[in-house]
Parts: C-alpha cells; structure tokens; sequence
C-alpha cells in the first residue's frame, strides 16, 4: 500500500483534484486525456499511442480482474500517469498475475485515485486539453501548494520536441526525444523551494556511445546545463553533448557555451527572458519583462 496520504492532480489552469495515492510515487506530468472503455486498463497503459499523456478512465471501477503479461499492447507502460475513480487492490480473477496498483508500481508509473473524474472529463471536454502535474503528498496539499503544481503544469515546452520533428522531416529518419530532471542536481536545491517538485526522467534510449543535444529555451548563467550534464553523465558516457539553446542572454557564470543558437539577446541583471510556445501558450513569443512584472 502507498506510504503517502494524498494525491494531487493539477492542471495548467489552475483546477485540482486531491484524492489518494496509487501506484508509485514518482511525478507524473504531461497531457491529460480520458477514455471511455469498461474494461482494458491495462491495455490502455501498454498502448503507444498514449506516450507522454495521462489517461483517465471514465469507468468508476479500475483494476478488478488485475493484469498479465498476455494483456499487454507492448513490453511496457506509455501512459505517464493514471486516475481513476476507485482501483481494486484484491482482484478476483483466474489468471491475473498482480493488482494493478503493484503493476504501476513496478513500472514507476504514479496514478491517483479516489477523485470525481466525471468532474475531470467534463473540465476537459469544456475547456480543451489541459498540460498537469500528478504528485503524491505526505499531507493534504495547501492552497499554495498547489498553486505550485499549477505553475509546474504551464512550464511543460515542446521545444525538444519541435526540433527532432523538423530533424526527422530533413534527414528522413527518425530522432528519439527524452526528458531530464535536473532537480537534484542543482546547486541552488535548498534555495529552490522547502519542497521541491521532483519530476520525472524519461530516456528510453541507450545513452552510452551516443551524440547527444540538449536542449533549453534560455540559457543565462550556465547553471542549469551544467546540472543537465551531470544528469546524462549519470545514465551513462555519451560520445559527444551538444547544445541547443532558442536563446542566449549571456551573463554566465559557469565557462558554458551553446553549439546552437536562435537568437542571442542582450538583457539587464534586472531583466528576465519568458519564452511563449505556439503549442502550449497559443503563439510563439519571447519577452523582455522587468523584474517587477511590468512587460
């Protein structure tokens, strides 16, 4: 059974929903989207078409046959996240080989339960598709807490994404795309927040041996690539790391220089660079704000 209490779902506007922990404890963050079956959860989990979004089953009742190995749509889970209704941790069944709640588990998948996903659908049938963070509390989440998760959600940017996708087109192959959490490998971490958000890494490709292209929207003092680096480090000893930044406003404080650049922009000490995405923020934009706020 889960060690935590709580578990909370937020999306990028703002709307939460806080139930019970399924599965493990890892951050779960990406699209939300619903589906409809009765049964086939598992199949749902194993099926690709689902990669990099979190899937909510409308059907109240989850994991009451459990899962096999016969189930499965691939050798793995794509969902990022799962939430259900109510899950079943004693399922009744002949053949199943584990609750589903182990199963997720096992394939550090984060899921919740216990929460109104009629209201969830509903939010996202109205309002579109909605960016949200999934995580699992010790305690009943503050207001402010979420707030947090809900600024987390807005943060997901497709530009990794956006640049394998043109790669493929030119080259006529195709470039795989991960994810790295840099969190813990901060040297600011005890200054970042009393409770950080840990998200979650997903490189589904072998690291050794290969050349490698990070990227980021703003690169500033270094710091933050210089995290990444001891990240991919940890995975394994790449041939070459390249980087890719949209743009550079200088001000380094780590000797970090970008093999790639979209534009290199001038700024203050007391300026900040807010990059905007057609996909996720509705047009493709960067701001010159002041500390303050003012634009």
């Amino acid at each position: 059974m889960p060690s935590k209490r709580f578990a909370a779902l937020v999306l990028e506007d703002g709307r939460a929903f806080v139930g019970a922990p399924l599965g493990a404890d890892a951050v779960g963050e990406g699209e939300v989207v619903f589906n409809t079956a009765m049964t086939g959860y598992q199949e749902v989990l194993t099926d690709p078409s689902y990669a990099g979004q979190m899937v909510c089953m409308t059907y109240p009742l989850q994991g009451n046959y459990g899962v096999r190995a016969a189930d499965a749509e691939s050798s793995r889970p794509w969902a990022r996240a799962l939430a259900v209704r109510w899950a079943c941790h004693a399922p009744s069944h002949h053949s199943s080989e584990g609750s589903l709640d182990s199963y997720l588990r096992r394939w550090d998948v984060p899921g919740i339960t216990e929460i109104d996903t009629r209201a969830l659908t509903r939010h996202i049938r109205i309002h579109g598709t909605q960016r949200a963070v999934l995580v699992h509390e010790d305690k009943a989440p503050s207001q402010r807490r979420l707030a947090e998760l809900a600024a987390a959600a807005r943060r997901v940017t497709p530009l990794a994404e956006r640049l394998a996708s043109r790669l493929s087109d030119l080259v006529k192959q195709p470039f795989p795309v991960g994810t790295l959490d840099i969190t813990l490998y901060r040297d600011d971490l005890s200054m970042v927040a009393p409770q950080p958000v840990l998200k979650k890494t997903e490189i589904d490709f072998e690291v050794k041996g290969r050349a490698l292209v990070l990227c980021d929207d703003v690169l500033y003092t270094g710091r933050t690539i210089r995290a990444a680096m001891d990240g991919v480090i940890d995975l394994g000893r790449p041939r070459a790391l390249r980087l890719a930044v949209l743009i550079d406003r200088g001000h380094r404080e780590f000797p970090i220089e970008a093999n790639y650049v979209g534009k290199s922009v001038p700024t203050a000490g007391r300026e900040v660079i807010k990059v905007m995405f057609q996909e996720t923020d509705g047009a493709d934009e960067v701001w010159i704000l002041e500390k303050t706020g003012d634009k």
